[in-house]
């Protein structure tokens, strides 16, 4: 069955042993094309969005991000915080590579004001 889909969204911070951020570059056909991106995606109806968040990052990385901690929420994002797990990253095709950035690499890259913010929030 068809599940519904919210608009609403959760969006993780995920934290490497270095305390640098995972960010996910976004495949050339998708919206946003080129731009930095935090793992995350819609949330579906009944569903909690530390469950969304847990789904979504999976989907899109093959990571199994364990207890992830809800740090606020704005507007129709939630925004966690999770450590990184010991495992390989395989990206779907919504992202087309990945980096761990510092606060200082966060101000030379494009991403989104709201998702630069809850990485600084983060670091």
């Amino acid at each position: 069955q068809e599940v519904e889909d919210t608009n609403k969204i959760a969006k993780a911070v995920i934290v490497n042993e270095q305390g640098e951020v995972l960010i996910l570059k976004r495949s050339s056909y998708s919206k946003y094309a080129g731009s930095w991106d935090l793992p995350g995606g819609h949330i579906e109806e009944g569903e909690l969005a530390a469950d969304g968040v847990r789904r979504e990052v999976f989907e899109e990385t093959n990571l199994e991000i364990m207890d992830p901690e809800e740090l606020y929420v704005k507007g129709r994002v939630t925004y966690f915080r999770a450590n990184l797990p010991q495992q390989e990253i395989s990206l779907s095709d919504e992202h087309s590579e990945y980096k761990y950035i510092n606060s200082e690499e966060l101000q030379e890259i494009n991403i989104a004001e709201k998702y630069r913010n809850a990485i600084e929030y983060v670091l």
